[in-house]
């Protein structure tokens, strides 16, 4: 087997939501993760601000979490507390 060490393989696609106050429409990270399992890659989310894209839509913050495999959610930006962070994942999902 020749290996090329020229090349980087993709295992993880990162997306944030949202990006710059900006919110990432749902449908297309669905499609990105539906491409990402065809290709054994795997998806995870910082949803730092999360809650602002779930209030923003009135989409849970489940719908949006399941499409990725791990999750960020930070509580000093989304919630406004001094400080706290939450990292999840599936046991499949540990990278």
């Amino acid at each position: 087997m020749l290996i090329d060490h020229y090349s980087a393989p993709t295992h993880v696609i990162a997306l944030e939501n949202t990006l710059n106050g900006t919110i990432f429409p749902q449908e297309e990270i669905v499609k990105i993760s539906e491409f990402a399992r065809k290709e054994g890659i795997k998806m995870h989310l910082d949803g730092a601000r999360l809650w602002h894209v779930a209030a923003e839509t009135g989409t849970s913050i489940k719908e949006l979490c399941d499409p990725f495999d791990s999750v960020s959610l930070c509580f000093s930006k989304g919630l406004g507390k001094y400080n706290g962070h939450l990292g999840g994942c599936t046991i499949h999902g540990i990278l």
